[in-house]
């Protein structure tokens, strides 16, 4: 078999294709040999960590950068947002930029998915009303990413938001498949308010979900129907995923009181320290491109399963010793959703799925040491994992400037046997034990790392940066102010 696929080009292809996670491209004037040869240079450079390219661009108004897939979203000023294609020179995509400057309203939140060519916004915008006075109107908008229009399978291209939500305060929007949720303060009374959950079928502009009273949701993502919550432990409980099935046949027109006693189906998940400080979850699309970004791609990526990424940070000891820790778990969604859908009907209408059942079906890494705590964006992208190494006894005070070295974890079956056998990677089979803290990885899904140094011009001061990584790219960033930086290495 080996004497025919080594006499074979196309054979060749084919096999590197399956290995790397990738598919063939459209067809163009480059032949299979050329492709073969950028794929295997494609392969190489994320092995080798070489990057054939490093951009610096402004973050805009902070925080409120957006990845997803290949294109970065940047906002500036209060109506404005800027996107760019970024480069996968290897595979023939080209860097690219356009711009929707003074859109008509002030940008609250938005949310992208290039896998559906959507841009969400949540927006204030004056009344048309005259009638109305001063009022302000809070909107919803469901927009083409790649022309700034209405979405043409959104019925509604914009809805208003329930009755006395209010944006003003601090919002959470997230999007994926066929769900928008946002997290929005209701008004209570003076000075008091309490957070509702509202979920909206973007296709129709309806309303599905509306619970009210949800302070101890903690973040939220959809999947495959469901909405999944993490919610922080409370009274010696267990930090959780709750799952909760959306009606997907009638609009939800007043809110429903998220008690935590709801029908749901609850997955329990270790505390490894007994003060979580936040808990952060978000879905991984099986294929996360726009579209026109790789109509002139030589190879792109396959599809893949969906993912769910849960990112738990503890706390150890006092704040002052700045010895927080981050856990990350990748979780396969049919894992959940298969689950679940074996449940529905039943008539116990709680149930709960410990970890000893389905924790040992999840790629786990780290612990890694983080300073400050805040919502990363795709730090997973055609199975790979991209976080900052921290070895497991290091701690250094917040005005430590620390080195910029990073891992690199692959959880691909096939990258994973020859990166193995290259010598290039290293199991991640189990962290070296420090005084308190233990975790054998062989209990988990397969993974492998490579750890290398980032460019000397890209310095972490007092460990503000963070990391996402797309097919072609990693993006270190600091969007937490309107003067952040964001660089963008390329293979």
């Amino acid at each position: 078999m080996k004497e025919v696929i080594d006499q074979s080009i196309t054979l060749q292809y084919k096999v590197e294709l399956a290995i790397a996670g990738m598919e063939d491209g459209p067809p163009s004037h480059v032949t299979t040999a050329e492709r073969l040869q950028h794929l295997r240079k494609y392969s190489d450079s994320w092995a080798g960590a070489q990057f054939g390219s490093v951009e610096k661009l402004h973050c805009g108004r902070g925080p409120m950068l957006r990845l997803s897939g290949n294109v970065l979203g940047r906002c500036f000023d209060s109506s404005t947002l800027v996107f760019n294609i970024l480069p996968g020179h290897a595979r023939g995509v080209n860097a690219r930029e356009w711009r929707y400057d003074d859109i008509g309203f002030m940008i609250k939140d938005y949310a992208i998915d290039v896998g559906q060519d959507l841009l969400v916004i949540l927006s204030r915008a004056p009344s048309q009303d005259r009638a109305a006075g001063n009022h302000e109107e809070q909107m919803i908008y469901f927009l083409s990413l790649s022309t700034g229009k209405a979405h043409p399978q959104a019925v509604h291209s914009s809805t208003p938001l329930p009755y006395g939500v209010d944006t003003r305060d601090r919002c959470q929007l997230r999007l994926s498949g066929a769900f928008v949720g946002a997290m929005i303060p209701n008004a209570l009374g003076e000075h008091r308010t309490e957070p509702h959950l509202v979920v909206w079928s973007w296709k129709e502009g309806t309303v599905r979900m509306w619970l009210s009273g949800a302070s101890r949701i903690e973040d939220f993502t959809f999947g495959d129907g469901f909405l999944l919550t993490t919610v922080l432990p409370w009274e010696g409980g267990k930090p959780r995923l709750e799952a909760y099935n959306i009606d997907k046949r009638s609009a939800c027109t007043k809110p429903i009181p998220w008690t935590g006693e709801m029908p749901c189906y609850t997955f329990q998940y270790p505390l490894y320290e007994e003060h979580l400080l936040m808990m952060e979850l978000e879905t991984i699309p099986s294929v996360a491109s726009l579209p026109e970004s790789e109509d002139a791609a030589l190879f792109r990526g396959a599809p893949t399963d969906v993912y769910f990424l849960v990112q738990m940070y503890h706390e150890r000891g006092s704040f002052e010793e700045q010895h927080d820790f981050r856990v990350t778990h990748v979780i396969p969604a049919a894992e959940l959703t298969s689950r679940i859908r074996q449940t529905l009907g039943q008539p116990d209408p709680i149930r709960v799925c410990p970890w000893e059942e389905w924790g040992s079906n999840t790629v786990m890494t780290g612990p890694v040491y983080n300073y400050f705590p805040s919502r990363r964006m795709q730090s997973v992208a055609c199975q790979r994992f991209i976080d900052w190494f921290n070895p497991i006894d290091r701690i250094m005070d917040s005005y430590t400037v620390m080195d910029n070295t990073v891992t690199l974890f692959d959880f691909r079956v096939h990258r994973i046997q020859r990166g193995l056998q290259g010598g290039r990677m290293k199991a991640h089979v189990a962290m070296d034990p420090d005084e308190t803290f233990w975790v054998n990885h062989s209990m988990f899904l397969p993974c492998a790392k490579r750890t290398f140094s980032l460019p000397p011009a890209i310095r972490r001061p007092r460990g503000c940066l963070e990391l996402a990584v797309t097919a072609d790219n990693i993006v270190v960033y600091n969007d937490s102010t309107g003067n952040g930086l964001c660089y963008v290495l390329s293979i």
